[in-house]
């Protein structure tokens, strides 16, 4: 399965307020539109809504927010199930 990465672009951005991360993220997913899900599941936070201004959407589904590319030889194993892959999740 493909390795892919997701690399935040102009965090000054107010939909960065609807991510609780603003760093590179690696992802193992089928496809570029299932990374950008993983990373919107893992990162995503709910945000207030705010009187006469646009609503906050996850930045991690926006190209011009985040760019996704796959890369090769990443040291990570291709075979596995999907899944943020970087950072690695606290438990």
């Amino acid at each position: 399965m493909p390795i892919w990465k997701l690399e935040p672009q102009n965090v000054d951005s107010p939909h960065w307020q609807a991510s609780t991360y603003q760093g590179p993220v690696m992802v193992r997913a089928a496809s570029e539109i299932e990374a950008r899900h993983l990373a919107a599941q893992r990162f995503g936070s709910a945000t207030a809504a705010r009187a006469g201004e646009d609503t906050l959407l996850n930045p991690w589904s926006q190209e011009p927010l985040v760019l996704c590319t796959r890369v090769l030889h990443t040291g990570y194993d291709d075979a596995g199930k999907e899944e943020v892959l970087e950072p690695r999740e606290e438990r």
